[in-house]
């Protein structure tokens, strides 16, 4: 079931445990700071640093991601640091993603994101810490889009949470882009191709050639007719919003507000970048000389 809201999941009996696994499939609508999946309190240091303390009566974990939008989490304390760990594994956002967190017998964590080791604090010199499993009971939280909570009393291996992301793959990785040719009630394939992929947005086609950008900025130019890649750019931000393709001039703004405008021909060139510093997730239209954008506050209109 894929919870959506602020709600409690129950925990099985952690008390004298050795090891626990933690994990949530989890779907961010934004980039910044969220807790998916979280037992204890988390806090704010003076310096506004996030601080996730381990507690002697409670087996605490965290799974979530910080401002940046990086894999946070910790599971029965970080070691010997107050504060839980932030890998360098970036979550996607509109894109599902399974988080994994493993604290073994031996005290040291373990982060997977989708089946694949993030990162261990086996070799740190912080890592390694064993604390007893003592826990006076009492539910976990969750929040956002999440789905399959995972609370297991042992170490999952690395084989077991790669077999458990194998088993519910849900669209986290690019797909395949399949072009299709109307012939009768069957239409049959022309072409596949995983390179013309994207994220949110929607391929664009113009001139014999289609455009695809992906959630993180790459933006392909292939062969409409064969699916041959042409060339590939990549511009900065994430991107929901489709492009826009008018002349010869494409447009495609990140979430953050920020458009691109890439001259298009057998190589790419940037023409101009306009930040208008706001969040939009909406795709941009043109109308009668100007260039329409949405965001969640206001609608833009920029002209000549």
């Amino acid at each position: 079931m894929i919870l959506a809201v602020l709600l409690q999941v129950a925990v099985p009996p952690l008390d004298g445990i050795e090891a626990l696994s933690v994990g949530v499939w989890v779907r961010p609508l934004r980039r910044g700071e969220h807790h998916f999946l979280w037992r204890g309190e988390v806090q704010t240091a003076p310096s506004g640093d996030r601080l996730f303390k381990p507690r002697e009566d409670l087996v605490t974990f965290l799974l979530g991601t910080d401002e940046r939008g990086f894999f946070m989490g910790a599971v029965h304390g970080n070691g010997r640091m107050p504060f839980p760990f932030v890998t360098l594994n970036e979550v996607p956002t509109h894109a599902w993603s399974r988080l994994v967190a493993v604290k073994d017998v031996r005290g040291f964590q373990h982060f997977y994101m989708n089946g694949a080791l993030a990162w261990s604090d086996v070799e740190a010199a912080a890592g390694g810490v064993i604390r007893p499993f003592k826990d006076a009971g009492g539910p976990a939280r969750t929040h956002g889009e999440v789905d399959d909570v995972l609370i297991l009393p042992r170490a999952l291996t690395a084989e077991e949470v790669r077999a458990d992301y194998e088993r519910d793959r849900r669209g986290s990785t690019p797909g395949t882009s399949i072009a299709l040719r109307p012939e009768g009630k069957s239409p049959a394939p022309l072409w596949e191709s995983k390179v013309l992929s994207s994220g949110t947005a929607t391929p664009t086609i113009h001139a014999g050639r289609i455009y695809t950008i992906s959630s993180a900025g790459i933006v392909v130019c292939g062969d409409v007719a064969t699916g041959a890649v042409v060339w590939k750019h990549r511009i900065p931000g994430a991107y929901s919003a489709s492009p826009l393709i008018a002349g010869d001039r494409f447009y495609a703004v990140n979430e953050a507000g920020l458009t691109t405008v890439l001259k298009l021909g057998a190589e790419p060139a940037v023409l101009a970048e306009n930040a208008l510093e706001d969040v939009i997730l909406a795709s941009p239209a043109v109308a009668a000389g100007a260039l329409y954008f949405r965001s969640d506050k206001a609608l833009y209109a920029i002209g000549r």
